[in-house]
């Protein structure tokens, strides 16, 4: 890695009480954890994989839709089979 380089971030404060929390958790330093969210976020191979995971979802989420109805027809069906009552969730 070459020279290291510092960079100030402003957050607000509820966000960076849940970024200690995070990486106090992962037993690693703020630093350390914030580091490794940009690293993995600038990887090459995460970004292909999301990138080719999107494009398969929006080619069979037609597909998706006929065979198990849309995620508001799941809602209205229960677990037995029935369908909930007109306007009504389960």
């Amino acid at each position: 890695m070459g020279t290291q380089k510092q960079l100030n971030v402003r957050m607000p404060e509820e966000r960076l009480t849940a970024v200690q929390e995070r990486a106090a958790k992962s037993h690693m330093s703020v630093q350390d954890y914030v580091n490794g969210l940009i690293e993995r976020d600038l990887s090459e191979t995460r970004r292909l994989f999301l990138d080719a995971y999107a494009s398969a979802v929006d080619e069979m989420s037609e597909e998706f839709a006929e065979v198990y109805g849309t995620p508001k027809e799941q809602r209205a069906v229960g677990h037995d089979g029935t369908r909930a009552p007109h306007g009504e969730s389960r």
